[in-house]
C-alpha cells in the first residue's frame, strides 16, 4: 500500500523490462502485485469456479502495463485423482488428493452481522444470505478458515514470466491474490498453497493448450509418465496424445473435468455460456506457438546470440495473427461482468471492516488525517477505497462504445448511460439529487427537517449552499479515455458522502451539526469542451459559478453541429423515463410530457453555487507523489492549441518525424517550460510508396504511454513518435559523418511509421 512520503515510487504505469528479451524485470514484481492490489476488486475473495474469470482479468490488467503477451500464461493446478468415484465424492475427508486454501474472508468480518447484511441486501443485487452462508450470483461464500475444492478440483491462476537479472535467467513468477496477497512466489509453491502435495501442474501461453509442465512434476509423477511413455518424451506427444496420458493418470472419463480434450485455453471447466464456450474453443491453439518460441527467445539470450530480437519479433507475430490482445480483452470484459456479484459482495464486506474501524477511531477522538502517513492505518482504510475505485468501474463500464473504449463525451448515448449510473450512486449515498437546467447533476446532504423546510418554502437551495461543502467536477469523458480523469472527483464526493451516511446509520455517530456544513456533490457537464461557442467554455461549471448564460450554453454546437440544447432534452427524457419507473429518485420531477416542461423543472444551475467548492484532481498526481504531499491547491488550469500539418513527397514520414522533434526540443527553452507538446501522426489518405531495402533494412518497435495530455509533464513523457524522430536524426547524422557511407553514396530513408493509436488530440 503506498502512503504519502513513506515511499518514493508511485504505482507503474509500464513496468521496466530486459532490453533484449522484453520479458518484466524480477525486481517489479512487488510493484507490479502494488498495482493489481489497488485496482482490482476482487483481492480477498476466494470462489473456486471464479479463478479462472479472476486470471483473465489480471492478465488483461498486466497487458496495460506493456507486458508483452509472450510474458503472461494460465497455470492450472489439478486433483490428483478425477474418477467418476472421485468426482461423485463431496467429504473431503474421504478424498485423499482433495485442494484446499485458506479463506481470506474468514477474518475479514462477521459474515452473520445484520449491519452487513443490510449494506449486503441494499448494496448488492441478488444477494442471498442464509446465516454465515452468502450467495452472490454462481457464487457462494462462507466464514469458515478453510475452503476446499469441490466443484472445478481445480485452481487457475496468472504466470509471469521475469527476467532475473542477477542470475542472468528467466523467473517464472506467480500473481495470485486469493492465495498470497503480499507476494509474488514460485509456481511449485502451488501444491503447499493448496495442501495438494500430488497435485498435477500445467501451464498454458495466451491461447494455448494446457500441458503438464515437465518441471514441476513430482518424482512420482515423472516415474509413471516414463512407465507410461516407454522411450518418449513428454514434450513429443500430440495434444491428442497428451490428453489421453492425463486421462490415464487422474482416471478421468473423457469430457468430464479431468479430460484436457474438453478443456478450453482459459479453464477446465466450462461457463455454461454456449456461445462464449465455443469461441473458446475455437481460440483454444491460435497462441500455442508461443510455448516453443519463448523458449528459444530465452536460450538466445542466456546464450548472447545476436538472434534475439528476430525471435522477439517472432513472437510479436503470433500476437497480431492470434489477435491477442482483443481476445483477451473481450475475455476480461466478459469475466468482469460474470464477476459482479462477487466483486458486490467482496467490496462490501471490505469496506464494512473499514467503515468499523473508522467509527472506532472518531470514538476514541483519533483524527482520521492520521491514517495518511501511516502505512498500517491507511491498510485498515482501503475498503473505502475499494468501493470508490467499484464505483469509478461502473462509470467506465457505463461508458464504453462497440469498440469496448470510453467513449461519454457531454451528452451523448454513453454519457447518459453514466449519468444515470451516478444518479444511482448518489441515492444510494443518501443524497437528495437535483438536475439544473444545463444538465449538471447536484447531490445534496439532506436532514428530514432540511427537506421539510425546502418543500415549504421556508428556506431556498440557495440558502442552503452558504454553508454547504461541495465536491464537483465532471463524468464526461473524451474519446477513448481514461477512467479516472473526472470521475475520480464525483466519486470522492459520493463516497464521503456515503461514509458519513453509513457511519450514523450502522454506528450511531452524528455526522453534521444543525445549520452546520452540508455535503454537496456536482458533477457538471461539458468539462471536455465537447460543445463549443457563444464564447462559454466548460459550460456545467460556468453555468453554476455565473460565468455563462444558460441560454448561450444552449446555443453550443459540437463537431456534428448538434445543438447543446437538443442533445440536453435527450437527456433530460432518459432522466424522466427512468425516474417514473422508479430506478432513480430525483428531487426535480420531471411530470410535464413537452420540452418546456422539462427544462421548467430543473433548478438554476446558479442555485448550486458555494465559495466553499473543492475539487479532487488526478492529473497533479505523478507531482504531489514525487513531492510527498498528499494534496496541493491548483489556481489555474491549461489552455490548448491545436494544428495540423500536411507533408508531401517521397521524405514526407521523415519530415513528419522531424518536426515532432524539433516541438519537443522547444520545452527544453526555458520560456516553454510549462507547455505541453503533444504530437501524433494521422494516417496518410495517399498510396504508400515503400523505399526499402531488405539487406540493410533497420525495423523499430517503440513502445510508449499513453497518458493525459495536459497532466504529463514533458520528462515523464514515453511518446514513441518523439523516440523515433530522434532515432531517426541519429541514423541521419551517423551516415553524414561517415567517410565510408559518403564515399558510397548512401543515404537514409525512414518510412513506414505506424502510430497506434495516434490520433487522439488529447
Amino acid at each position: 500500500m503506498l502512503v504519502f512520503g513513506s515511499k518514493p515510487e508511485t504505482l507503474p504505469v509500464t513496468v521496466k523490462r530486459d532490453a533484449s528479451t522484453g520479458l518484466p524485470l524480477l525486481q517489479e514484481g512487488d510493484l507490479i502485485l502494488q498495482y493489481l492490489m489497488a485496482y482490482l476488486a476482487l483481492p480477498y475473495s476466494v470462489a473456486e469456479h471464479g479463478c479462472g474469470k479472476k486470471t483473465s482479468v489480471i492478465i488483461d490488467r498486466l497487458l496495460d502495463l506493456n507486458i508483452p503477451p509472450y510474458a503472461l500464461w494460465r497455470g492450472l493446478v489439478l486433483e490428483r485423482d478425477m474418477s467418476p468415484a472421485a468426482i461423485a465424492e463431496k467429504d473431503a475427508a474421504r478424498r485423499p488428493h482433495v485442494l484446499i486454501s485458506k479463506n481470506p474472508l474468514s477474518e475479514l468480518c462477521d459474515l452473520k452481522s445484520p449491519d452487513l447484511h443490510t449494506l449486503l441486501a441494499e448494496s448488492c443485487p441478488g444477494v442471498e444470505i442464509d446465516g454465515d452462508r452468502i450467495r452472490a450470483g454462481q457464487f457462494l461464500l462462507h466464514h469458515e478458515p478453510e475452503v476446499q475444492y469441490v466443484i472445478a478440483r481445480s485452481h487457475v491462476y496468472p504466470i509471469v514470466w521475469f527476467w532475473d537479472a542477477e542470475k542472468g535467467a528467466a523467473a517464472p513468477r506467480v500473481i495470485d491474490p486469493t492465495l498470497a496477497q503480499d507476494s509474488l512466489f514460485e509456481v511449485a509453491e502451488i501444491r503447499t498453497l493448496l495442501q495438494g502435495p500430488e497435485s498435477l501442474l500445467f501451464s498454458a501461453p495466451l491461447l494455448g493448450y494446457f500441458l503438464l509442465d515437465p518441471e514441476h512434476l513430482t518424482e512420482k509423477q515423472r516415474h509413471e509418465i516414463d512407465v507410461e511413455l516407454s522411450d518418449r518424451e513428454l514434450s513429443s506427444l500430440s495434444i491428442s496424445e497428451h490428453a489421453a496420458l492425463i486421462r490415464k493418470l487422474t482416471g478421468a472419463e473423457p469430457g468430464t473435468l479431468g479430460d484436457p480434450d474438453a478443456w478450453t485455453y482459459s479453464n477446465n471447466m466450462l461457463a455454461g455460456d454456449e456461445e462464449y464456450d465455443a469461441a473458446r474453443h475455437r481460440r483454444t491453439g491460435r497462441g500455442e506457438r508461443y510455448r516453443s518460441l519463448l523458449h528459444k527467445l530465452l536460450a538466445a539470450r542466456t546464450a548472447f546470440q545476436s538472434d534475439v530480437h528476430q525471435q522477439r519479433g517472432d513472437l510479436r507475430k503470433v500476437s497480431e495473427e492470434a489477435d491477442v490482445f482483443r481476445m483477451c480483452r473481450a475475455d476480461a470484459r466478459w469475466s468482469e461482468k460474470e464477476l459482479a456479484p462477487l466483486a458486490d459482495v467482496a467490496m462490501a464486506m471490505v469496506y464494512f471492516r473499514s467503515l468499523g474501524q473508522i467509527a472506532e477511531r472518531i470514538r476514541n477522538g483519533r483524527p482520521l488525517i492520521d491514517c495518511l502517513a501511516d502505512a498500517q492505518q491507511l491498510e485498515e482504510m482501503r475498503g473505502v477505497g475499494v468501493r470508490m475505485r467499484r464505483r469509478i468501474d461502473l462509470l467506465a463500464t457505463a461508458s464504453e462504445d462497440a469498440e469496448g473504449e470510453i467513449d461519454a463525451r457531454a451528452l451523448n448515448p454513453r454519457f447518459t448511460a453514466v449519468t444515470l449510473e451516478t444518479v444511482r450512486q448518489m441515492n444510494d449515498a443518501g443524497l437528495s439529487v437535483y438536475v439544473d437546467k444545463v444538465g449538471n447533476l447536484h447531490g445534496l446532504q439532506l436532514d428530514q427537517n432540511t427537506t421539510a423546510d425546502l418543500e415549504a418554502g421556508r428556506c431556498t437551495i440557495s440558502d442552503l449552499m452558504k454553508q454547504a461543502l461541495v465536491f464537483g467536477s465532471h463524468i464526461d469523458s473524451v474519446k477513448d479515455a481514461g477512467k479516472f480523469d473526472g470521475r475520480l472527483g464525483v466519486s470522492a464526493g459520493i463516497e464521503i458522502a456515503h461514509v458519513l451516511h453509513d457511519l450514523a446509520r450502522f454506528f450511531d455517530i452524528p455526522t453534521g451539526r444543525a445549520g452546520g456544513p452540508r455535503v454537496l456533490v456536482s458533477a457538471f457537464v461539458g468539462e471536455e469542451m465537447t460543445f463549443t461557442g457563444r464564447k462559454v467554455s466548460m459550460p456545467g461549471s460556468a453555468a453554476v459559478s455565473g460565468r455563462a448564460a444558460v441560454a448561450d450554453v444552449h446555443e453550443m454546437t459540437n463537431r456534428d453541429d448538434e445543438r447543446y440544447y437538443d442533445c440536453l432534452l435527450e437527456l433530460l427524457r432518459a432522466l424522466r423515463e427512468q425516474q417514473a419507473r422508479g430506478a432513480i429518485q430525483l428531487q426535480t420531477r420531471f411530470t410535464g410530457e413537452d420540452d418546456e416542461a422539462l427544462l421548467s423543472a430543473c433548478h438554476e444551475p446558479s442555485d448550486f453555487y458555494s465559495r466553499h467548492s473543492y475539487e479532487r484532481h488526478i492529473e497533479q498526481a505523478p507531482v504531489l507523489d514525487r513531492k510527498g504531499l498528499p494534496m496541493a491547491f491548483v489556481g489555474t488550469i491549461m489552455g490548448i492549441h491545436q494544428e495540423d500539418f500536411h507533408f508531401e513527397g517521397d521524405a514526407a514520414e521523415g519530415a513528419a518525424l522531424e518536426l515532432a522533434r524539433r516541438l519537443r526540443r522547444l520545452t527544453d527553452e526555458p520560456r516553454f517550460s510549462d507547455v505541453r507538446i503533444t504530437t501524433g501522426i494521422l494516417d496518410s489518405k495517399a498510396p504508400r510508396r515503400i523505399y526499402e531495402h531488405p539487406a540493410v533494412a533497420f525495423r523499430w518497435t517503440l513502445v510508449g504511454e499513453k497518458n493525459h495530455a495536459g497532466a504529463t509533464a514533458t520528462p515523464d513523457r514515453r511518446d514513441p513518435v518523439v523516440a523515433a524522430a530522434r532515432l531517426a536524426r541519429t541514423l541521419h547524422e551517423w551516415l553524414k559523418d561517415n567517410e565510408s557511407v559518403r564515399r558510397r553514396g548512401l543515404s537514409a530513408v525512414v518510412g513506414n511509421v505506424r502510430v497506434t493509436p495516434g490520433t487522439n488530440r488529447n
